[in-house]
């Protein structure tokens, strides 16, 4: 299957917040219900390109913005999970839309995990996280035993010593914008066979080689401050999320794994007490290929706003589903600059 990302790309723009500027990449179809989107690491607002022709499809607005330091977006001391949440806010204030949608996958996990536990729950359709590198969730590197080699001397370097740490990404930042068929070959190197089946798609694998090396526009300091928070303790409680949007009767919340993280997934909740906070969300969880997991979240993301979960499901598109959009967000400007 073709990407055909240039024909759903809407253009690139910024917001700018407190004399901050946040890039963003918009995809799909400018009159849709908006998606925000928080891509993985390294990556960039790029990474949409991904999902253009998905968004495109099912008439969603899907917007992908650099976090702090990384891509075009300014670098910002003393960032926060609620920090963030909040620019998720004025985002989707700048476009004009009242409710709204976010995902994440990867390390853009945890930050999607953020908008729900900050965020007003009325002001949220769906919340999703994807196969999130959620290492600090249950306490600084909870996770270490469970996860790769890799992954966990990542975390003892982001927690003990950051100069290792930066060079671990400097080393990255290295391959990516100087030899990138390399980046590219390690990139293969590291998927599974499910990814790899995805990544066979030329205009995924270069959406996504070319989303990694712009991550390293400034340099890796943005990078390494992001995955250093996934490691530490976070800022809010995981097991308050779903309880919020259950008391509010609002936005779903899912988590969708890869099948290897899946199996350990439910034994690391059951131990740190918090099986009754996703009993509803695993029973949701999705396992199809990493870089086409986004299709299914989709559209549930279209059911979640009150649209059918396809064009192709309702004959009078055009008429019925316009008018439903309109009851959930306004019309969005053209686009901030």
């Amino acid at each position: 299957m073709r990407n055909s990302s240039n024909a759903a790309c809407l253009g690139e723009g910024a917001v700018q917040i407190g004399g901050r500027s946040l890039a963003y990449l918009q995809v799909g179809d400018p009159n849709g219900p908006l998606v925000l989107h928080n891509h993985g690491g390294p990556s960039s607002r790029l990474e949409a390109k991904v999902f253009a022709s998905h968004a495109l499809k099912l008439g969603l607005r899907f917007v992908c913005v650099d976090r702090p330091g990384q891509g075009k977006s300014d670098p910002q001391h003393g960032r926060t999970f609620a920090g963030w949440a909040a620019d998720l806010e004025a985002i989707a204030n700048a476009f004009e839309t009242n409710r709204f949608a976010v995902t994440g996958w990867s390390e853009g996990g945890p930050w999607a995990l953020a908008a729900a536990a900050y965020l007003d729950p009325a002001r949220l359709i769906h919340v999703t996280s994807i196969a999130p590198g959620s290492y600090g969730a249950f306490g600084t590197n909870w996770a270490a035993k469970d996860l790769s080699s890799t992954d966990a001397m990542g975390g003892f370097l982001a927690l003990h010593f950051r100069p290792g740490f930066q060079l671990m990404y400097d080393l990255i930042d290295l391959a990516a914008t100087r030899f990138p068929e390399q980046y590219k070959k390690a990139l293969l190197k590291a998927s599974c066979p499910a990814d790899l089946a995805a990544l066979a798609d030329d205009d995924v694998l270069s959406a996504i080689v070319e989303s990694g090396r712009e991550c390293f526009r400034q340099g890796v300091d943005g990078l390494v401050t992001d995955a250093q928070m996934l490691y530490q303790q976070w800022s809010f409680d995981v097991t308050a999320i779903l309880g919020r949007f259950i008391c509010g009767k609002a936005a779903p919340i899912r988590l969708c794994l890869t099948q290897s993280t899946n199996r350990w997934v439910s034994g690391c909740l059951e131990r740190y007490g918090t099986k009754s906070l996703m009993a509803g969300t695993l029973s949701r969880v999705h396992t199809p290929p990493k870089y086409w997991r986004s299709l299914p979240t989709m559209r549930q993301q279209r059911r979640d706003f009150g649209l059918p979960s396809s064009r192709w499901e309702c004959p009078l598109w055009n008429a019925k589903d316009s008018e439903r959009a309109k009851s959930v967000r306004s019309t969005p400007p053209s686009g901030p600059q």
